[in-house]
């Protein structure tokens, strides 16, 4: 039997649309801290809040982003936000002060969280059913290659030219992202059928009006893995550092970014054939020894063997906790789900660092990254437990 189709030009325009948003995103996350602190002489909490204030507005974002996609479309909603998103990233060049600073950060994660939940459930939308855990699995690909590709540009560009490049380059693919936008738009027949059956959706109030309630165990667990992985975004750098790997922990992201991509081709055919345990299970144990490895190193080989590992255990956990919380919600809830997943992520990409923080003056780097395995471990346990709830209910 023959299977549906899964590489359609909408699907892949919508994953290189999510590729260039998390690159706009993460060329700056690595670089924000010290850009407030030499341009602005921030003091250390100041720094770390021009960092989270671009959390604070995509989590505000997310909240509201799913109404918003049943009252103005989702592709009005996408192309609103990367629009909003070429202008907050041409404003960091006017950055004059650390409160224009702020501000600027503040509508950038606004703009991030309302393009990126809405190209997200788009695709999500077009995978058939039947292609889900692949078809999401490619989709997460471009989210992960992001976050990875992301840090290691800022830093070969910081590098070559300091921030102007930085930012030039965040405006070039805001820019990019989007005229590719005008891709993803839908027939007129097809976006007045949708438009029809979301006016028969009814209103829901309270928490379920932002969220879906009944797939926040899966996200949360997926949250904690977030929380863990902020360590690597924060601290890394410095870590490599302190233990004399400056030049080796250059190559950890493109290691990290290899082994995904060495593993996602079959973690998604093997979450449609034997279920979310055989990919999730060894996802998070992959991630988890990363972690106690990371904790230890003292020579390159074993840096980059934990960036492989780590890259693996992420990457899967990405992709196939996204599958899991579209699947489990019904059809006509999957912008909620898209929404639910993605605050719980950025509540643990931006609580990581400034709780992880507060371990560094007693514990070290590396006694940081050994609790990171430790919580990594808890979360590990965690899943397994809300895995086989999943299993009695279904």
């Amino acid at each position: 039997m023959e299977q549906p189709k899964l590489w359609t030009r909408h699907f892949v325009v919508g994953t290189l649309v999510n590729f260039l948003l998390l690159l706009n995103y993460y060329l700056l996350m690595v670089i924000m801290a010290d850009f407030a602190a030499d341009r602005f002489h921030a003091s250390g909490s100041s720094a770390g809040l021009a960092v989270s204030m671009f959390i604070i507005g995509t989590m505000i974002a997310r909240c509201f982003s799913a109404q918003l996609m049943e009252k103005v479309g989702k592709w009005n909603l996408l192309a609103a936000g990367i629009l909003l998103e070429v202008a907050a990233s041409a404003a960091y060049f006017l950055a004059s002060g650390l409160s224009l600073l702020f501000l600027i950060r503040l509508a950038h994660g606004i703009s991030y969280g309302l393009a990126s939940t809405a190209v997200s459930t788009i695709v999500t939308g077009l995978v058939p059913l039947e292609r889900h855990g692949e078809g999401i699995g490619y989709f997460m690909l471009s989210s992960t290659l992001g976050t990875a590709v992301g840090p290691f540009i800022g830093m070969i560009l910081l590098q070559g030219g300091g921030y102007f490049n930085i930012f030039l380059a965040c405006v070039i693919t805001a820019a990019v992202c989007f005229l590719a936008v005008f891709q993803l738009r839908l027939s007129p027949e097809k976006r007045a059928a949708l438009a029809a059956a979301q006016k028969l959706l009814p209103r829901e109030k309270g928490l379920r009006g932002i969220m879906e309630v009944k797939i926040l165990p899966i996200c949360l667990v997926c949250a904690g893995i977030y929380f863990c992985y902020s360590s690597l975004i924060s601290f890394l750098s410095p870590y490599a550092g302190e233990i004399g790997l400056e030049g080796p922990a250059t190559l950890f992201f493109l290691v990290y970014s290899a082994a995904i991509l060495f593993s996602r081709p079959f973690t998604g055919r093997l979450f449609d054939r034997k279920g979310a345990d055989a990919v999730m299970v060894p996802a998070f144990l992959s991630f988890l020894a990363g972690m106690a490895l990371l904790s230890q190193v003292r020579h390159a080989v074993p840096l980059l063997l934990a960036a492989a590992l780590l890259g693996f255990g992420m990457g899967a956990v990405q992709s196939c906790g996204l599958t899991l919380a579209v699947k489990s919600a019904p059809p006509e809830r999957i912008s909620y789900a898209n929404s639910t997943f993605y605050i719980c992520a950025d509540a643990g990409v931006g609580i990581g660092p400034f709780l992880l923080g507060f371990l560094l003056p007693g514990a070290g780097y590396r006694g940081m990254y050994l609790v990171v395995a430790g919580i990594a471990a808890a979360f590990t346990v965690l899943y397994l437990a809300v895995s086989r709830g999943r299993r009695k209910a279904g």
